[in-house]
């Protein structure tokens, strides 16, 4: 991956490091060339603040993860910024609060999960079919 293509505000898609059929996503933050962050709701580490939204540098996000996609935005490094200090206190939450709620909540001010849909329209289907 190129990381000098990665700009402020791009979400940045990959594998879980949970399960590998899940897909887990990020905002990209650049201070520096040498100084990339991926902000991200981790549903294993907890921040200094008690909540689950963290600022992870690029080089320890990738390390466990493959890139699937990166796709840019125009979101600012300060709604970035904002973003975390309204959200850095909230915990995970597969439901309610997954790192799909947190990037779309940025980015849209929206908060939604497509693959918590596309598992909900799965288990919906395999629950009618075995009736």
């Amino acid at each position: 991956m190129g990381e000098q293509n990665l700009k402020t505000g791009s979400i940045i898609i990959g594998t879980s490091e949970i399960l590998p059929f899940i897909q887990h996503v990020g905002v990209i933050l650049v201070n520096s060339p040498n100084n990339i962050l991926v902000y991200h709701n981790s549903p294993t580490k907890t921040n200094p603040f008690g909540g689950s939204v963290i600022a992870e540098p690029l080089k320890e996000w990738i390390a466990v993860r493959s890139v699937i996609e990166v796709k840019e935005t125009m979101l600012s490094k300060a709604e970035i910024e904002q973003g975390y200090e309204n959200m850095k206190y909230l915990k995970f939450n597969l439901l309610n609060f997954n790192c799909e709620h947190f990037v779309t909540g940025l980015v849209y001010h929206e908060p939604s999960s497509k693959q918590l849909q596309f598992w909900g329209i799965i288990g919906a289907l395999f629950l009618l079919n075995t009736n």
